[in-house]
C-alpha cells in the first residue's frame, strides 16, 4: 500500500517558471492578473515581491520570460501554480529545451544535518533527475553536485551553523 506524503501547510516555497513565446512580459503580467493571479513587469530585478512578477532571464535569449512566485504556503500556493501554468499555456507560452522550472524551500528551520541530508540525498539522486531533463545536464546554467562536492559543502555548512 503506497503512502501519501503530507504537504506541511506551513512551509513557505517558490517557483520560477521559465516560458519562451511571443508574449511581452506586460502581456504576460496582464493575462496573469486577469486570470486572478496579481502579477507585475518590473524588468530585471532580483527584489522579492508580494505579488508574481515577469522578468527576463539571461539564459532563454529573446522572447523568454521567467515568472517568479512570491512566498507560497499550502494548497493555495499549488493552485496559484496551477492557474499560472494553464493561463501561460493560453496565451502561447511554452517550453522547450531552454527553460527550466526552479523550486525554492523555505530551509531557515532546518538544521545543519538536517540541510546536509538534503544535500547529500539531491547529489545521489543526480543519475535520475538527469534522465528526466537529460537536455539541461551540465549546462552553463544546470550542474550537478557530484558526492564529493556535496561533501566539502556539507563541511561549509557546519563551519556557518
Amino acid at each position: 500500500m503506497q503512502t501519501q506524503a503530507k504537504f506541511n501547510q506551513g512551509i513557505g516555497f517558490g517557483v520560477e517558471i521559465e516560458t519562451v513565446g511571443y508574449a511581452s512580459h506586460s502581456a504576460i503580467a496582464r493575462a496573469l492578473s486577469d486570470a486572478g493571479i496579481p502579477t507585475v513587469a518590473p524588468g530585471y530585478t532580483h527584489a522579492t515581491m508580494f505579488t508574481w512578477k515577469v522578468v527576463p532571464d539571461g539564459s532563454l535569449g529573446r522572447g523568454g520570460a521567467e515568472i517568479v512566485s512570491p512566498i507560497l504556503y499550502g494548497e493555495d500556493g499549488l493552485n496559484q501554480i496551477t492557474l499560472v501554468a494553464e493561463t501561460l499555456k493560453a496565451i502561447g507560452q511554452r517550453v522547450n529545451e531552454s527553460t527550466g522550472l526552479h523550486v525554492h524551500h523555505d530551509a531557515r528551520d532546518m538544521t545543519a544535518t538536517q540541510l546536509k541530508s538534503v544535500l547529500y540525498l539531491y547529489a545521489k539522486a543526480q543519475s535520475v533527475t538527469a534522465t528526466l531533463l537529460p537536455t539541461r545536464v551540465n549546462r552553463n546554467w544546470c550542474r550537478d553536485i557530484n558526492l564529493s562536492e556535496a561533501g566539502r559543502i556539507g563541511k561549509d555548512i557546519k563551519a556557518v551553523s
